[in-house]
C-alpha cells in the first residue's frame, strides 16, 4: 500500500515522476485514483502503469460500499489489518458514518487501506440490459 500527497500545486510537476519510480520499485498489480478529484490524473496512470491496471474509485457513492466489503473480508479472516500503529488508531477513530470521530481525526490512512483492496472485491450486479436484434 502506497499513499502519498503533496502540498497544493506540487502535484502537477511531482506526481509523474514518483509514480514512474513506485513503476520502476514495484511490481504494481493496480493503482486506485480517485476519479472524482484525480479525474486529471487517469490519463497519465493509463500512461504509466496501463489502462487494465487502473481501476478508479468514485468516493463519492463507493466508500461506503468499499468499506462494508473490507469490513465483511476481515470479519471472514481474508483480509488481516497491518500491525500500523497510525492505520489502528484511525480506524478505532471513525464513527459508524465513515467519518472522523472528531473534527482533528483522519481517515486517509484508512482510505487507503480499504481503497487498495477494491479490486478484490465481487462488484454488485447493477442491472442486465437484453439487447435483441
Amino acid at each position: 500500500i502506497s499513499m502519498k500527497t503533496y502540498p497544493v500545486g506540487e502535484d502537477l510537476f511531482q506526481f509523474e515522476p514518483d509514480m514512474r519510480l513506485l513503476k520502476q520499485r514495484y511490481n504494481i498489480k493496480w493503482v486506485i485514483p480517485d476519479n472524482k478529484g484525480g479525474r486529471w490524473m487517469m490519463p497519465v496512470l493509463e500512461g504509466i502503469f496501463g489502462k487494465a491496471r487502473v481501476e478508479p474509485f468514485n468516493f463519492t457513492t463507493d466508500k461506503k460500499a468499499g468499506y462494508d466489503r473490507w469490513n465483511q473480508a476481515i470479519t471472514n479472516g481474508l483480509a488481516p489489518i497491518p500491525n500500523y500503529v497510525p492505520l489502528i488508531k484511525q480506524m478505532q477513530g471513525m464513527s459508524n458514518d465513515l467519518k472522523p470521530a472528531s473534527s482533528q481525526g483522519k481517515d486517509d490512512l484508512a482510505d487507503a487501506c480499504m481503497m487498495s483492496m477494491w479490486p478484490l472485491f465481487p462488484k454488485p450486479i447493477v442491472g442486465f440490459r437484453i439487447l435483441r436484434y
